[in-house]
């Protein structure tokens, strides 16, 4: 007999099993099983997911044969599947006393301390757990790395899957959890490694594709991203989100007609997303084909009126086509959604701008530079304004705010000396040319933009950039 007809008969009679337990609870009989066939229909119920009929099995498995440890082990697993901690950790001790080398008790004491909480204590029942392993370490690695997962130790798990991929290379669950924790603990490049020894060993995997795919997109290697996207639909043309995340990938790579068609592949698995319909009106305004876009932002509205990106779009086409009071309208509908989105408050200051609404301009401008410091753009073009308006000790003092956040950046220096140039306030302007030209002496034609006169103040030398 080989190895392929054993398992068939091994599963056949497990089958029969199966079926002779759940006749005799149809008919209320009793039947008799032995250990290893109730162990067989535990198993089985729990690889279906119905913990519950597993532990009534085993308890009726235990009534006819209440002298086994083996039944008794059984039990301890399915409590502590069952979120019943002290339980089985109380069992498992009291078996530890009778089976002092079972490794399958010490891993489930180790694991019901980690749970508890007692770090200590599972690390020392672990230790005993891979002591009395004879053979398949790397499976008890395994699942001492699972339990610290399911913990969120990623450090830990790491360390188990570890070695349990160097006991055995093949094991693939060790490898692809291995990529899982290391993406977790954000170690893009060894996740990237563990995902290709999985993928290895398992090519027509669409998850460990996907994963991969998403992998690549952290490491901002779009293109490659955007064929592990396409290995994955491959294996499994069915995969909604494959499709999503395909069409993301196509956008950062500039390929937005490819976007909008791996995003019309997902609307047929989910037709009332209005996000998607948000990223399909994104794409189509890359195109320039703003009617198309407009069409899309609509579409996502009239499916949810609170989508704060699809009036963010609508409010951007208006703002291009120069309608500013309705982009204005859509930009405050937007950020009545969602007020911390410092872009959004940002072209609300740009459109209040042109329409000289100086007191929403100057809120917007304010909240945008809140919300997102790091953007440069946002104190730049908040200090101009005030300039423009004549205020320009206000402008000086919103460029020195931005600058602890853009210390290395010379525009702000330069843009300084030129308001305080422009204030005549001369020994300020001298201390900021200083810092600007130490910075970058290049870029002294930023002051220049901004204040001509500049060119004609005798301590600048432009010839040289020093201070006389």
């Amino acid at each position: 007999m080989n190895r392929d007809t054993g398992k068939y008969n091994e599963e056949q009679e497990i089958n029969e099993s199966v079926k002779r337990y759940e006749d005799m609870l149809r008919i209320g009989a009793k039947r008799y099983f032995d250990v290893i066939q109730i162990e067989q229909i535990a198993e089985r119920f729990i690889e279906e997911g119905k913990v519950y009929p597993a532990l009534q099995a085993v308890e009726m498995g235990m009534e006819q044969h209440p002298s086994s440890i083996d039944l008794k082990v059984r039990l301890v697993n399915i409590l502590f599947n069952l979120g019943e901690i002290p339980q089985a950790l109380n069992m498992a001790n009291e078996l530890i006393k009778i089976e002092r080398t079972n490794p399958e008790l010490y891993l489930i004491k180790g694991s019901s301390h980690l749970l508890l909480g007692n770090k200590k204590e599972a690390t020392k029942a672990f230790e005993k757990a891979i002591k009395y392993t004879i053979e398949e370490k790397d499976e008890i690695f395994f699942n001492i790395g699972y339990s610290y997962q399911q913990n969120s130790a990623f450090n830990e798990a790491i360390k188990y899957f570890e070695q349990a991929a160097q006991a055995n290379p093949k094991n693939e669950a060790a490898l692809y959890e291995l990529a899982y924790c290391y993406e977790k603990t954000e170690q893009n490049e060894a996740c990237y490694y563990y995902y290709n020894k999985y993928i290895d060993l398992d090519t027509f995997s669409d998850a460990a594709w996907f994963n991969m795919g998403i992998v690549l997109t952290k490491l901002q290697r779009f293109e490659e991203s955007v064929n592990a996207y396409e290995y994955a639909l491959v294996i499994n043309e069915d995969f909604a989100n494959a499709w999503y995340n395909l069409g993301h990938s196509h956008m950062l790579t500039r390929e937005y007609q490819k976007a909008i068609d791996s995003f019309n592949k997902f609307l047929e698995y989910e037709p009332k997303n209005d996000d998607v319909f948000c990223l399909i009106g994104d794409s189509y305004l890359r195109l320039n084909q703003k009617t198309t876009a407009s069409d899309y932002f609509e579409k996502a509205v009239a499916l949810n009126e609170l989508n704060d990106r699809a009036w963010f779009g609508l409010a951007l086409l208006k703002q291009i086509n120069k309608q500013y009071y309705d982009a204005l309208n859509f930009y405050k509908k937007a950020i009545k959604i969602d007020d911390i989105n410092g872009e959004c408050w940002f072209m609300m200051a740009k459109i209040a701008t042109k329409l000289d609404y100086y007191t929403d301009a100057i809120e917007a401008y304010e909240k945008a530079c809140q919300l997102e410091p790091d953007f440069s753009a946002y104190w730049l073009s908040y200090a101009q304004y005030l300039s423009k308006k004549g205020m320009l000790i206000k402008a000086i003092d919103v460029l020195k705010n931005g600058q602890q956040y853009h210390t290395d950046y010379d525009l702000f220096d330069y843009r300084i000396t030129a308001y305080a140039l422009e204030s005549n306030n001369e020994t300020l302007a001298k201390e900021h040319f200083k810092l600007a030209i130490s910075k970058d002496s290049d870029n002294i034609i930023y002051l220049l933009k901004t204040y001509p006169e500049a060119e004609n103040i005798e301590w600048i030398n432009i010839k040289n950039n020093n201070l006389n």
